[in-house]
């Protein structure tokens, strides 16, 4: 789905009145009186209540509260860790509260998850992931987003499902992608983010080196983040050049992880590895 750039954040919080944040992040919105603020409750997330997002209705805030969170928020977005996803669309009545159950999303194999929309590093990657219908199901009533990219406010407008028999199951694929969204975020801040069009093919490229690492039994979070690197920098197949061997040997016999070994590598590893992969293009 394509976002479109909005030049000012308080245009787009005029539209957007509903803020939706982790609840962990609520002390770096010092502008946000935390009792303005409601928790979403579901009894089949009672054990993860503390991890539920927060929202904030600025209609409820009298003019004076409203006009200094926009203020703040306006001038200071740019530092906030976890900037807040903003709602908008919202009709009268809407049961707000109903949101805690679309956070609980069954996976292929049918088992429940905890699956974390409202924070924008997962958000701007189900914007590739999911269907129009998978994203309306998890954020309706709302019917438009506003999120922080890279230092630009976008805002994604949500259509209405076609058709009455939708589906808002994940397929397999889908799940994978899901799985490694905490993998492309590392990734990322490694080499830096994308820009937004590119962000797609980008992630897809990490998402099959992990899918990959998995098949060679990779699964702690650094080898998985440094094969994922690696594959991005060198291309697949990179591994099989001959200054891996020692290493693929050591993971396959589980004598240390990728990332172990990766690192036990004295300087006249990296340059063997250009010479070797270079000679091979």
């Amino acid at each position: 789905m394509q976002a479109e750039p909005v030049a000012l954040l308080h245009r787009l919080l005029q539209s957007h009145p509903i803020l939706v944040f982790d609840a962990q992040a609520l002390p770096g919105y010092p502008c946000i009186n935390p009792d303005d603020t409601w928790a979403l409750a579901c009894e089949a997330l009672t054990e993860d209540a503390e991890y539920l997002p927060r929202l904030l209705d600025l209609n409820d805030l009298s003019q004076d509260a409203a006009t200094k969170v926009l203020e703040v928020l306006d001038s200071n977005h740019a530092d906030l860790e976890h900037p807040p996803l903003l709602l908008g669309g919202i009709q009268a009545g809407a049961d707000l509260g109903r949101w805690a159950l679309t956070q609980v999303t069954k996976a292929p194999d049918g088992s429940q998850h905890w699956l974390r929309w409202h924070d924008v590093r997962v958000w701007v990657h189900l914007l590739w992931i999911a269907r129009p219908e998978q994203l309306a199901a998890l954020v309706r009533p709302a019917h438009s987003v506003g999120w922080h990219w890279r230092g630009q406010w976008h805002q994604t407008a949500i259509p209405s499902p076609s058709g009455s028999t939708a589906r808002s199951g994940w397929t397999p694929e889908q799940w994978q992608a899901i799985q490694a969204i905490g993998v492309i975020n590392r990734v990322l801040a490694e080499v830096g983010a994308p820009a937004l069009a590119d962000l797609p093919q980008i992630a897809r490229q990490i998402v099959a080196a992990d899918v990959e690492a998995h098949t060679m039994t990779m699964w702690d979070m650094p080898s998985r983040v440094a094969f994922a690197l690696h594959q991005l920098q060198w291309g697949q197949g990179f591994w099989q050049a001959a200054p891996f061997r020692p290493i693929m040997t050591a993971v396959a016999t589980r004598e240390a992880t990728y990332a172990e070994a990766v690192s036990a590598q004295d300087e006249a590893f990296w340059p063997a590895v250009s010479e070797a992969l270079t000679a091979t293009v």
